[in-house]
């Protein structure tokens, strides 16, 4: 008999004296505690193969997460679904030593960080949640482009059928979130149609994101771009980039303000500040 069994048994055995209620409150507690380890040790079966320094774990579910047995320590997954691949490249050293924390409630869904990424701080992905207003969620994909740069950012959906892309070479600074959701949804109260459709959210190559900022659902940022600090970037917030789509203008635009607009295009930028600027000639 398993321990939850026998202490769910003893429970019939206690009267409701004060001495037995205390007994029966701590005896909960303790079924508790025992059936979540029982239900971790389920979820968390694994094989791991390392292959010249490349780790493959293998969960129930068809689960595949691969990464590089050097950087396990920055690494961090939890994961409840099928049919997920989670790619994490070679990380960038020696200046990430951040933490990368992948939480998956989902299924028929990928994640992959490609090579040459350093994280300072964190970078949060959170893909579905287990909550009765939320659920798991099915075919959606992230996907972070090679050489980023990330000081602390968070990545959420709580949606289906979507995708979040951040291009390479792009320069993510702290305190930024980038969620492709309303978390909630709202409707037309005559036709009860739905208002705030879920698609994809792309930020193109050699993006950079200023501190603070937040990109919302549905927006597509050219490459090349800028974000201002504190920035809250919404589709509306690229309504006039028509504007701007002269040759010399097809990428490179500065977005700033709440909400954002675009403040200027024909703009180009560089993370390397070793050239002139850090000494402000």
């Amino acid at each position: 008999m398993s321990f939850v069994k026998r202490l769910k048994s003893q429970l019939t055995t206690l009267n409701l004296s004060k001495f037995g209620r205390n007994c029966i409150a701590v005896m909960r507690k303790n079924i508790a505690t025992e059936q979540f380890k029982e239900r971790k040790l389920i979820n968390t079966e694994e094989t791991k193969i390392v292959n010249e320094g490349m780790v493959t774990k293998k969960l129930p579910h068809n689960v595949v997460i691969t990464y590089w047995e050097k950087d396990e320590n920055k690494l961090e997954f939890k994961i409840d679904g099928e049919n997920i691949k989670v790619k994490i490249g070679k990380l960038l050293e020696p200046w990430g030593s951040g933490k990368i924390s992948v939480n998956i409630y989902a299924k028929d869904t990928t994640v992959v960080l490609e090579d040459n990424c350093w994280v300072s701080q964190y970078l949060t992905i959170f893909l579905g949640q287990n909550h009765p207003n939320f659920g798991k969620i099915s075919n959606t994909n992230v996907f972070i482009g090679k050489n980023c740069s990330v000081e602390g950012c968070v990545v959420i959906t709580y949606n289906s059928n979507c995708n979040i892309t951040i291009g390479a070479d792009s320069m993510i600074s702290f305190g930024v979130t980038i969620y492709n959701t309303d978390a909630h949804p709202f409707y037309d109260s005559k036709t009860g149609k739905l208002l705030n459709k879920v698609k994809d959210l792309s930020i193109g190559s050699h993006c950079w994101i200023g501190a603070n900022a937040t990109i919302l659902k549905n927006v597509e940022i050219p490459p090349g771009s800028i974000i201002g600090w504190g920035a809250v970037v919404n589709k509306g917030s690229l309504k006039n980039l028509k504007g701007f789509s002269s040759p010399s203008y097809s990428s490179g635009i500065i977005l700033s303000g709440n909400p954002a607009s675009i403040v200027r295009g024909g703009v180009s930028w560089s993370s390397n500040g070793s050239k002139g600027y850090v000494q402000n000639e």
